[in-house]
């Protein structure tokens, strides 16, 4: 079994206002790998990790931008055990963007 953790940001129109902390576990059964968010409960199925890992992470931005285009993503990642860290940009760097998290939770 295979444990990442994921740091999602959220976007508010065009800057980054949040960053979601959630964890993938991935397991291989045979010939198939399988990838969740422990989370959200979102599962994929593969015949790579690789393709597992594409999957999944692109199957939790597809919630996460649904929940947001419906107005409940507050209710839904708290419902989810997911509390949102609020970023402030610093300013931009040299060819990255800095971010400060603020209340990041133990």
């Amino acid at each position: 079994m295979l444990q990442e953790n994921l740091a999602v940001l959220h976007y508010d129109g065009e800057a980054v206002s949040e960053v979601l902390v959630l964890t993938a576990v991935f397991s291989q059964e045979g010939d198939q790998w399988t990838g969740e968010c422990l989370e959200l409960g979102t599962a994929m199925c593969a015949d790579s990790l690789e393709e597992a890992r594409k999957d999944l992470y692109e199957a939790i931005g597809l919630v996460v931008d649904q929940v947001n285009r419906d107005g409940c993503a507050a209710s839904y990642l708290s419902e989810h055990g997911v509390r949102p860290i609020p970023v402030v940009k610093t300013g931009p760097g040299s060819g990255c963007e800095a971010y400060i998290f603020e209340g990041v939770p133990n």
